[in-house]
């Protein structure tokens, strides 16, 4: 064991005279497996007692240390999930969405106000927020696709983006996934096109597709549906309302779609 004096930042390569104790840096043994050293003023390099070990080491040579393995079994486990999700990233993917990966602090107003969802679940709120728009853990991943397009409206269309990250509903971790195109050209057709190609990717059987009640969500009345497996609702697509995309100050057609990744699983046999 190592004990340090001092807190030192930087960073220098050691001399040989660091490493064997002379005045530059002095060491003393303090008990049967503890040493205590005494570095210099100069010596802004010594964070911690690893880089004293690398001191050592670079004394002794790295090629004199001898060869060792593993002690403890290093084995991976797979996510139970793994395969469901390589075959979403692919599905996405290859119908040209870019992954991108958002924060996941939000806020009351984007997460239900402004996309008239009604918070289901209990919300992870943060004690002491920093700033306004990050109180709360998120509920939903489209709020984060809306901002997203909102700060890059300067670059061409079509923009496809997708996420398949995690949310925080009573206050345990949930993945879901979600995207969203803005397009000039498309419609309800063009986003249950996409729905249907990625069912068929990710291997869903007994798929039916229902419409929603109006005003549920940010979908436009009358193109909107949601989609079933095995009777069990496992998410929801449609165009945007242009009211809604307004808010974000997104004047361009956009729809996009959110799953539960975890109802998906439940309902979708994995292949592999």
């Amino acid at each position: 064991m190592l004990r340090m004096g001092g807190a030192f930042t930087g960073r220098s390569p050691a001399t040989p005279d660091e490493i064997s104790g002379s005045k530059s840096m002095q060491y003393a043994s303090e008990g049967e497996d503890m040493f205590g050293f005494d570095m210099p003023r100069w010596r802004f390099d010594l964070l911690h007692p690893v880089d004293i070990v690398e001191d050592i080491a670079i004394g002794h040579g790295y090629e004199d240390l001898g060869n060792d393995v593993p002690k403890a079994p290093m084995n991976a486990i797979p996510r139970s999930d793994d395969n469901l999700r390589r075959r979403i990233r692919t599905s996405m993917q290859g119908m040209g969405f870019m992954q991108i990966q958002s924060l996941t602090l939000s806020n009351d107003e984007d997460q239900f106000n402004r996309m008239r969802w009604k918070p289901f679940n209990e919300i992870t709120r943060i004690t002491n927020p920093i700033t306004l728009e990050h109180t709360m853990m998120r509920h939903f991943l489209l709020p984060g696709l809306l901002r997203l397009l909102a700060s890059n409206r300067h670059h061409d269309l079509p923009q496809s983006v997708y996420e398949l990250g995690t949310v925080v509903r009573d206050h345990k971790n949930m993945d879901r996934l979600a995207f969203l195109t803005a397009e000039r050209i498309g419609g309800f057709a063009s986003i249950r096109g996409r729905i249907q190609a990625f069912l068929r990717d990710i291997g869903a059987e007994n798929v039916v597709i229902e419409p929603l009640p109006d005003n549920e969500g940010p979908w436009l009345a009358g193109r909107s549906a949601k989609v079933l497996l095995d009777g069990e609702w496992v998410g929801c697509f449609g165009e945007i309302d242009p009211s809604i995309s307004q808010i974000f100050e997104l004047l361009v057609p956009l729809n996009g779609a959110e799953f539960d990744v975890e109802a998906l699983k439940s309902s979708i046999t994995d292949p592999v």
